[in-house]
């Protein structure tokens, strides 16, 4: 009975692996249910009610001005750490320049018998069209944006004498390229010292996985990174499905969610982009310790803050709108009370805070469980964790948030983030496929040089051949990958328990595996075809010697 060679078997075994291995490191958290790319799959905010007898309107009047939002996040005592900002420049992305003074001002006269602060002098510029532009009081850029208007008036709710950058990465990424070496001058030139991006759907045009089609401009990973390297980047979780997964490959980032006051109670925000970041980006050691769950992909958000019910007024050219919601409420406001701690911590050390603000984040809320405020939630595995799913660390407490940063040591401060045993999935797959590349590398260069003996005396079997076997080259390695994502598609679609779920998935791998292992014995019998062939001439060539 002829024996099955023993390299077959070694063969197979490794192809399992692969694939079993693959498609756990990929779809590890995904065994249990969860939105894939990030998203509840509810699309919403930011929402702009129509102005039209606004006054009188449920929206208008439930809305939340700046004293009432100062009230009810319990944000006065921060202000008075941070020094209400002074000393901060506040870099705010936006989809385009558009901005009306006139509106801003009005904003912020009209409240400003309930909360003095708003008159606070704080100087406005806008980076648009190639230009920098310093605003003055009548300053109005083609027409009022109310994205824009809204990251300006209610940052300066939260930090009213910090510096207010508005960057347009429109015009940014089209007309006139924000390179990284303008991004660096443009920067150190207005002393940037936080950045704020409520707008992750102008990032995603720019940004792909492959870093041969990389741009040099906004958008691309190589800026992001970079700014994400250098300054403390608090970025939108979004308030559509599938926008986290383009904006998290970058570990020093903050994402941002939403929460909303609902019936006197804090609750998460239905609509904003929450779930694991799905062949992006792995999870933190510092959010898996926070979270007590052994994640392998990132899960946003890292934070939380109103942005949700009742919704809050802004100004623009219509008048004042109410019932303004969005995670581009949260982020520019979170990345304000971030510039209220860094303030308080230049005044006490004469430093800034770090630059990694996530890892900051982490550690902050590791060691002091009052800095964050969480949200009750029904998962029971989360029930101890300080991170949970929907609202990562939760709500900041202004006060505790800015008191504890003012104060922060940053000897104790570590970021680097060590390998976690979750992640043993992945690098066996990984180990897998280079052990299948070594030995299909060593396939294709034994065989190379076997035809190359066969040119002279079997020239149309050898052109044949060759047709056959290269062409099997180059598509081995394609299949290789097609298994990959083959398994984690269809581990995504698997329904049932998870007991039928592994069933049906071992199934598929049989015959996934099969199918690939019958095209590559078809290529390996070419394979030594040609080594027999080139065998027996080198044997003849010694004869005739």
């Amino acid at each position: 009975m002829r024996k099955f060679p023993r390299w077959r078997v070694f063969y197979l075994f490794v192809l399992i692996c692969f694939g079993i291995f693959s498609a756990l490191g990929d779809g590890l958290n995904l065994w249990n249910p969860s939105v894939f790319g990030g998203g509840t799959g509810v699309s919403a905010a930011p929402s702009y009610p129509t102005a039209a007898g606004a006054k009188h309107n449920q929206f208008y009047e439930n809305s939340l001005t700046p004293s009432e939002w100062i009230q009810l996040v319990h944000l006065k005592k921060a202000q008075q750490l941070g020094n209400f900002g002074k000393g901060e420049t506040i870099a705010l992305f936006e989809t385009n320049g558009y901005f009306s003074m006139p509106s801003y001002l009005s904003f912020c006269k009209s409240f400003a018998s309930t909360d003095p602060s708003l008159l606070y002098p704080n100087q406005i510029d806008v980076w648009t069209d190639g230009k920098l532009l310093h605003l003055n009081r009548s300053s109005q850029i083609i027409r009022p944006n109310a994205e824009t208007l809204l990251d300006t008036e209610w940052a300066h709710v939260v930090a009213p004498k910090a510096r207010l950058l508005i960057v347009d990465i429109h015009q940014s990424g089209i007309q006139h390229p924000l390179t990284l070496s303008t991004m660096q001058s443009l920067f150190k030139k207005l002393h940037v010292t936080v950045v704020s991006s409520s707008i992750e759907q102008g990032l995603q045009p720019l940004m792909t996985h492959n870093p041969l089609l990389q741009e040099r401009t906004f958008g691309s990973r190589q800026v992001l990174q970079w700014i994400a390297s250098h300054y403390p980047f608090f970025q939108a979780s979004g308030d559509q499905p599938g926008h986290v997964s383009e904006t998290v490959f970058a570990p020093q980032m903050v994402i941002v969610g939403a929460s909303q006051f609902v019936h006197h109670t804090w609750q998460v925000a239905p609509w904003e982009g929450a779930g694991p970041a799905v062949w992006t980006a792995f999870a933190s050691s510092l959010q898996r310790e926070a979270a007590k769950q052994p994640f392998l992909y990132r899960q946003t958000p890292d934070v939380v803050w109103f942005g949700g019910n009742p919704g809050v007024i802004l100004s623009d050219s219509r008048g004042f709108l109410g019932g303004v919601e969005g995670t581009s409420l949260a982020t520019p406001t979170f990345a304000a009370l971030f510039a209220l701690a860094d303030a308080a911590h230049v005044e006490n050390t004469g430093r800034h805070l770090p630059k990694n603000a996530n890892a900051l984040l982490y550690h902050l809320a590791l060691q002091d469980p009052h800095a964050f405020s969480s949200i009750s939630v029904k998962n029971t595995a989360f029930k101890d964790a300080r991170w949970r799913p929907g609202q990562g660390l939760g709500n900041p407490n202004p006060d505790t948030f800015v008191l504890d940063l003012s104060k922060w040591n940053d000897s104790t401060f570590s970021q680097r983030s060590p390998l976690h045993l979750s992640l043993w999935p992945f690098y066996l797959g990984l180990a897998a496929m280079l052990l299948l590349f070594a030995y299909w590398i060593r396939l294709v260069v034994s065989g190379s040089l076997a035809l190359d003996r066969l040119s002279h005396l079997y020239p149309q079997v050898q052109r044949k051949l060759a047709l056959y076997f290269l062409s099997g080259s180059a598509i081995l390695p394609l299949l290789l990958f097609a298994e990959r994502y083959i398994l984690l598609i269809t581990s995504l679609q698997l329904s049932g328990s998870q007991f039928q779920r592994i069933i049906l998935f071992s199934i598929i791998l049989f015959i996934v595996t099969s199918l690939i292992s019958f095209l590559f014995l078809q290529w390996y019998k070419v394979y030594r075809t040609i080594l027999m062939a080139s065998k027996s001439i080198a044997q003849k060539g010694e004869q005739k010697r």
